[in-house]
């Protein structure tokens, strides 16, 4: 903006005295508010910058190439504010899609899954890129059943998040469709992301009960059990409440009591 203020200043012309108006007011305005938050705005000041910028070029009468000179700049013009149109439009879907999603949650919370599938799938080409949206329409495909389409979203959310509950319902996905040693290895990641949850052990402990890998799922129970939470929940209580019952149940089917040896690390 200095650069082209500083040609429409040499330019010495009559003609430009509204042009230089036009950028100060501009600039005026832009310490304090944000003139290109707002489409119309944004354009118009577009506009205004692109014609300053051309209009010394046009002036120019030594200037050899002031044909080629004038059409370039308003291709320029037409072709950077089409730019701007599309961006501005995206941006508009963005948060239409946004206002439509934040109707829909409500319903997810409830877990009314079947009858918001279609509201998630209309949504997910303008939120595509947002990682909460991919998880939440995740989950509503695995819990209707869509575990490999689920697997497809929540791996695409995973590229985006940090957040193990995806690796985590990845492994419940691949644990649904029987394939137990993908199932184990997205567990597994879960946890070595975070350590110190204990759910991706709990998953763990679940999945090695099904496939009747018993002492390894005792194993797990027995560091559900030892392991100290970062943070204290009830949900934490919860699956360690659930895994001191699976080994006191085992003790109790196979009657070793407290004399049962098994390698726990």
């Amino acid at each position: 903006m200095a650069y082209v203020y500083i040609r429409l200043l040499r330019c010495r012309n009559v003609e430009v005295v509204g042009l230089c108006g036009a950028m100060v007011s501009f600039m005026v305005v832009s310490l304090f508010s944000y003139p290109l938050r707002c489409f119309a705005t944004c354009l118009l000041s577009l506009l205004i910058l692109l014609w300053a910028a051309w209009m010394p070029m046009v002036l120019d009468e030594k200037k050899r190439n002031r044909k080629l000179g004038m059409m370039f700049g308003l291709l320029l013009v037409v072709g950077v504010e089409a730019m701007v149109c599309v961006r501005f439009n995206k941006s508009y879907r963005t948060w239409t899609a946004v206002k439509r999603w934040d109707m829909v949650r409500p319903y997810f919370d409830r877990e009314k899954y079947e009858g918001i599938e279609k509201c998630y799938r209309a949504l997910y080409p303008d939120l595509r890129k947002d990682a909460g949206f991919l998880f939440e329409y995740g989950a509503c495909l695995s819990y209707n059943g869509h575990h490999e389409e689920s697997n497809i979203i929540l791996s695409e959310g995973a590229k985006r998040s940090s957040d193990p509950m995806f690796l985590n319902l990845m492994g419940k996905n691949f644990q649904a469709l029987g394939r137990f040693e993908e199932a184990e290895d997205m567990f597994y990641k879960a946890y070595y992301r975070v350590p110190h949850r204990i759910y991706p052990l709990y998953l763990l402990m679940g999945l090695y009960e099904k496939e009747g890998r018993d002492l390894e799922m005792l194993e797990k129970a027995h560091q559900i059990v030892g392991k100290k939470e970062k943070v204290p929940s009830s949900l934490t209580g919860y699956l360690k409440k659930e895994a001191g019952l699976k080994l006191q149940e085992y003790e109790r089917s196979n009657g070793k009591g407290k004399n049962m040896e098994i390698d726990w690390f």
